[in-house]
């Protein structure tokens, strides 16, 4: 007869539970800083749409969808607006939501939400986002001619919590 006796199988199961309860943790940072890059990749992606609609209809706002386009500093729901001559919010374009427990905040040389002009380029803003969560952290810094780098952070006190 072949098989297994009821001692070598509770041995297999004390490995596999003790190997799984030293992998969890990394398991779920590696979960957690996913969602920080697939975040970063999304806005890169709604500032590029952004940049798209402000060549062809004209002035485009990215804003904090929450507090509206005269108040930007952190939260989880990002909106793109199209935008009168007076740079106030017309009509929303698209909102885009981070996961659950990532934010972002956009600290800026100038003006609270970034702004895309007809010719594509920014509204004289130089300023990063910072997309974190509380393992986490990457920032999209944008320059004035609106080319946007990433370069990883260290999440602080005030990441996740908006």
């Amino acid at each position: 007869m072949k098989g297994i006796t009821l001692i070598e199988l509770i041995c297999a199961l004390a490995i596999i539970s003790i190997s799984s309860l030293i992998a969890a943790p990394a398991f779920d940072r590696m979960i957690q800083q996913q969602r920080v890059v697939h975040s970063t990749n999304r806005i890169i992606g709604l500032m590029q749409l952004g940049r798209s609609e402000a060549l062809s209809i004209g002035e485009v706002m990215l804003c904090d969808a929450r507090q509206g386009c005269n108040d930007f500093d952190h939260t989880d729901l990002l909106g793109l607006y199209r935008t009168d001559n007076a740079q106030s919010p017309e009509r929303l374009l698209t909102r885009l939501q981070l996961p659950e427990g990532v934010s972002v905040r956009w600290r800026r040389f100038r003006g609270n939400a970034l702004i895309f002009r007809p010719d594509g380029r920014t509204h004289y803003q130089n300023g990063h986002f910072f997309i974190c969560n509380s393992h986490a952290a990457r920032k999209i810094i944008m320059s004035w001619s609106s080319h946007a780098r990433i370069e990883k952070a260290e999440p602080d006190q005030e990441c996740g919590q908006i």
